[in-house]
């Protein structure tokens, strides 16, 4: 942040730290009866917003199983989507939609991190995966399942960026 700060000041041109969209068909959020005290609730939400490591998001799950218990199915799909959001922003994805049977990835411009990863994946099963000139690649999950499209998506986001992670 001091870094970003003194090249605003100086008038050096910053770059904009990429903040992934990720949608799922699936409601994911803490219900109030798995955190009841709002503050608590509120702090979760807000440490999840911040992260940026995959190694920080296991600890938080593991604190929360220990102060709450097992979690519900919609704090998972909650914990899914900020470790999606991780490796998309790692993976240089701007976009990720996860629905209607299929996955819907958009680039950002120029921020493709490893283009021959991804021509690989696709030209080793290329009924799977069809990339449109405008930078967005259509993938087939290997199942109907929304959890294991998830877990399919994850996977396939650890090879693009298996360097980094």
């Amino acid at each position: 942040l001091m870094e970003k700060a003194i090249s605003e000041l100086k008038g050096e041109p910053v770059e904009k730290e990429l903040e992934p969209e990720i949608t799922m068909d699936v409601s994911a959020y803490i219900p109030e009866d798995y955190i009841s005290h709002i503050d608590q609730r509120l702090g979760a939400y807000k440490r999840l917003a911040r992260m940026d490591e995959l190694s920080e998001l296991k600890k938080f799950v593991d604190e929360l199983k220990d102060r709450f218990g097992p979690l519900p199915v919609e704090t998972m799909y909650l914990i899914d989507k900020i470790e999606l959001k991780i490796l998309s922003r790692k993976a240089g994805v701007e976009r990720l939609d996860i629905s209607d049977g299929k996955v819907v990835v958009t680039f950002q411009q120029g921020n493709c991190l490893d283009p021959k990863k991804i021509i690989n994946m696709i030209q080793k099963d290329p009924g799977r995966f069809r990339f449109a000139p405008d930078g967005i690649l259509t993938i087939k999950p290997s199942s109907d399942n929304l959890k294991d499209a998830i877990d399919s998506t994850k996977r396939t986001l650890s090879e693009w960026c298996v360097d980094v992670v």
